[in-house]
């Protein structure tokens, strides 16, 4: 009984490429697949065999054809009986598009899941595979976790530290102030007039930086002292519009 060929043992045998030999099986030059599944396909290997034997050797012409000597032309072979059998294996091998590979059944020829198998042995190695499977996923699963959570330990990390430094330069500009609101009190304390002294003598100095800082900022003793009606008056309304610091 002929052997039944996959279709990596006639690319192997035949050295044509998987779409080399679709293409000459839809056009009808090499044999016919027979259905062995579902969805998968085979090729017997006698045919295979006639097949190759029949092709021509590289540099030499195609079979039947004329040579310049002999230019007789080739008779017709004679018609073969077709049998009920050869029509049914005809219409079963058309009924799948054989430029579609069955990959699917070829992964599971691979993988030793073959229909000749029985039902028990079949299923039980493919619950091996499955288990094997399962376990690779679970174990790609943990590494993935593993990778997140240093990253996630990581960022946290550096959450902490610019949580600290922003503490400490906070802590810095809270003491900064203190010291100028320290400063500005010990020269003009309570009294509005003086700082408004302090803040056009900054201005005509030239430090608009300054002048800005302890006019938009005052210490709480001016304040204060601003919020009475009485000290309020004291302040020009022309100091108190934005083009006061207008220069520089």
């Amino acid at each position: 009984m002929s052997r039944i060929l996959r279709r990596r043992e006639i690319c192997a045998m035949t050295t044509l490429s998987k779409t080399t030999l679709y293409a000459r099986i839809k056009e009808g030059s090499f044999p016919k697949a027979i259905q062995l599944g579902p969805k998968a396909v085979g090729w017997r290997e006698d045919e295979v065999l006639a097949w190759m034997t029949g092709q021509p050797r590289k540099g030499e012409p195609p079979a039947g054809s004329a040579s310049p000597i002999d230019a007789t032309p080739p008779t017709a072979p004679a018609p073969t009986a077709i049998t009920a059998a050869d029509c049914c294996r005809t219409q079963t091998a058309d009924s799948s598009d054989p430029s579609e590979p069955a990959d699917e059944a070829e992964l599971l020829a691979d993988l030793g899941l073959t229909e000749d198998l029985p039902d028990a042995e079949y299923f039980a190695k493919a619950s091996q595979i499955v288990e094997s499977c399962q376990q690779d996923v679970a174990a790609i699963n943990a590494r993935v976790a593993e990778h997140y959570a240093r990253e996630r330990d990581a960022l946290r990390q550096r959450l902490r530290e610019s949580e600290e430094r922003l503490s400490r330069i906070e802590f810095a500009q809270s003491e900064k102030q203190r010291q100028w609101y320290s400063l500005i009190e010990g020269a003009v304390g309570s009294d509005v007039g003086r700082w408004l002294q302090l803040v056009q003598a900054l201005l005509e100095a030239g430090d608009t930086r300054s002048a800005m800082a302890v006019y938009i900022d005052p210490p709480p003793s001016i304040r204060r002292a601003l919020e009475s009606s009485a000290a309020g008056n004291q302040v020009p309304p022309d100091m108190l519009t934005e083009p006061l610091f207008s220069a520089g």
